[in-house]
């Protein structure tokens, strides 16, 4: 049993983790090892059998984090016994909620049945993204990750503008290509914010953009204007002005990033493949001209938060869709299944649109660009659900399988809110007793606060320390030079980092004295930053009333813990369990179903 010092996670924690990993069917993890089948039983709970297979696929996708532990906190080793038997009890006392709870008919809920049909919807739909992108997309050579290489830290210096309609891109790219000043394109033709420090200038890097929109604007070459290239804000056209390449860092210091890449950039590929053959076999379209009506019906600055509140605005106070009444009958989108055409008009949007809550609608910022995509996803959403029909996906036996873990997590988690009891009150005395046990790991380490300037690549960390180096505001040098414009909208603002953290803005941190700045740092992900130190806080200890809330929830969980191994301590003397231990012992570790995942993923002929 673990003591209140242990930290410990909610015992149902392990419990759904363990189901969970039945959502993820990999290759590699389940299978035969030290002469054991996959069939191999290794025990029964009631009727229900726990197969080697099902051991191994479970534990070769644990995260590190919900490795077996002992009742100390520590963590087991799988090659070993002790550590097999904690993971197979694990299963095991899912199997027996889950036959407990079929017992006593939670089975038969109609919300469960419910669940039934549209988890089966989605596994379909999961398998075939699994099959049909996932599982290809995994696969690449040394030749693709030398092409990638070649091209690492590549930055095209470009102009554009976004225009609405694909239509209205070509006027403004053939005005381009008579010769038309770039500034002139941009002011007819750009849909986006053109006020302020908005450019029509702006540098690409290579690798950090969807495929569908990068691949067009990094196979044309210099000089070149692209055809319209579309993307969630609208049409692009782009000239190519430039283009540099940044130094490189060393193959094999890049490879894990270029690997995951690749492989990320093939699954981009794949889909849009998928979904472009989707649109086809269903005849799927989205009308331009009732798409301009309804982004103009758009109401004008709706925001997401009553002013000055963090309190989502109501649906009974957004404004609905203005539209004009003669347009309401107007085909916009729609496609054809099994024959049957399901189209849809302006009206049965603005039906839609006004049931929406806040964070669903399209907004003005989005550009009509913006709410082509959130239409386009959701004909989509439809599509894949009759596509993996089609497949016969939603009789698949590993789709079968899948919903029933997740019906078995369901199960897991209703009979625990009802059979799990006890007292969530924490008197004052059980509060002191526990802050006496407990005070001193709420000490706070030394930590450090300042803000950085993210950059993309060295030749652009040196202009931003130069300019710093020449007196620039601070601010300055973030808006001229940082590349993360999430990061510039919040300052840059960096920290509190405590003194054991780790990485190289940490390491700035705490060699710098107040008010100073570092020199670039190289982050992991191949950008730079440079940090400035703002305020030092130094180690300090904290008083119970700080950290009330979070030793009562200690409290708490740990009498949870107490009374749900109670619980199952109950339910296990009315289930027959069976565990064979020389099985068991045969079973591959963690560590080995890692290793042999990660090896059936190196790139061929590597």
């Amino acid at each position: 049993m673990r003591s209140l010092r242990t930290p410990a996670p909610r015992p149902l924690t392990a419990l759904l983790a363990v189901l969970a990993l039945a959502l993820i069917a990999g290759a590699g993890c389940g299978g035969k090892g030290k002469d054991l089948s996959p069939d191999t039983v290794l025990a029964k709970v009631g009727d229900k059998e726990i197969t080697a297979g099902y051991y191994e696929k479970k534990l070769g996708r644990l995260h590190p984090v919900d490795l077996p532990r002992d009742d100390e906190g520590n963590v087991l080793d799988t090659a070993e016994m002790p550590g097999k038997r904690k993971f197979l009890d694990t299963i095991i006392n899912k199997d027996v909620m889950v036959t407990i709870a079929a017992q006593l008919g939670f089975n038969d809920d109609a919300q469960i049945d419910y669940a039934r049909q549209t988890l089966l919807s989605n596994e379909a739909v999961t398998a075939a993204r699994r099959r049909l992108v996932d599982e290809p997309a995994s696969k690449f050579t040394e030749d693709d990750v030398l092409a990638f290489y070649e091209k690492f830290g590549t930055v095209r210096h470009c102009r554009y503008f976004i225009a609405d309609t694909r239509e209205l891109a070509v006027r403004g790219r053939e005005a381009a290509l008579a010769g038309a000043d770039w500034a002139d394109v941009w002011n007819e033709f750009h849909a986006g914010l053109k006020e302020g420090t908005v450019s029509y200038e702006i540098d690409l890097h290579y690798g950090r953009f969807i495929t569908s929109f990068e691949d067009p604007i990094f196979a044309a070459k210099v000089g070149d204007i692209t055809e319209p290239v579309p993307s969630t804000y609208g049409w692009w056209v782009v000239k190519i002005d430039g283009e540099e390449q940044a130094e490189r860092p060393p193959l094999e210091e890049a490879r894990a990033r270029i690997e995951s890449a690749i492989v990320s950039r093939n699954q981009m590929r794949l889909v849009d493949a998928y979904k472009a053959d989707l649109r086809k076999k269903f005849g799927m379209y989205i009308r331009e001209d009732a798409l301009v009506k309804a982004f103009a019906g758009l109401p004008v600055d709706e925001g997401l938060f009553y002013p000055g509140t963090k309190e989502q605005i109501r649906r009974e106070d957004l404004q609905p869709l203005e539209l004009d009444p003669s347009d309401l009958g107007l085909d916009f989108y729609g496609y054809t299944v099994k024959g049957e055409p399901r189209t849809y008009t302006l009206g049965d949007f603005k039906t839609t649109f006004d049931r929406m809550n806040v964070f669903e609608r399209p907004k003005r910022a989005e550009m009509v660009g913006g709410m082509r995509t959130k239409i386009g996803d959701e004909i989509e959403r439809a599509l894949l659900n009759f596509d993996s029909q089609d497949r016969g996906l939603d009789k698949d036996p590993e789709v079968l399988a899948a919903v029933e873990d997740r019906i078995d997590e369901m199960l897991v988690g209703k009979l625990f809110e009802e059979g799990v009891h006890y007292d969530k009150t924490v008197s004052p005395a059980a509060l002191d007793s526990a802050w006496a046990l407990l005070k001193d790991e709420y000490d706070l380490p030394e930590t450090r606060s300042g803000k950085r300037v993210l950059v993309a690549d060295q030749a652009q960390a040196d202009k931003a320390y130069a300019a710093l180096e020449a007196g620039e505001p601070w601010r300055r040098v973030l808006n001229t030079y940082g590349s993360d414009e999430t990061d510039k909208a919040l300052s840059g603002q960096l920290g509190p980092v405590r003194v054991d953290a780790q990485g190289p803005e940490r390491d700035a941190l705490f060699s710098l004295e107040v008010g100073k700045y570092s020199t670039p740092r190289r982050l992991d992900d191949g950008r730079y930053s440079i940090v400035m130190l703002e305020e030092i806080a130094p180690p300090r200890s904290q008083e119970l009333k700080d950290v009330a809330d979070a030793v009562v929830k200690r409290i708490q969980n740990k009498r949870e813990e107490q009374a749900f191994r109670a619980a199952l301590d109950g339910w296990k003397q009315k289930v027959k369990i069976q565990v064979f231990e020389d099985r068991l012992a045969k079973t591959r570790s963690w560590k080995e179903l890692v290793d042999a995942a990660n090896q059936s993923k190196k790139p061929a002929g590597a």
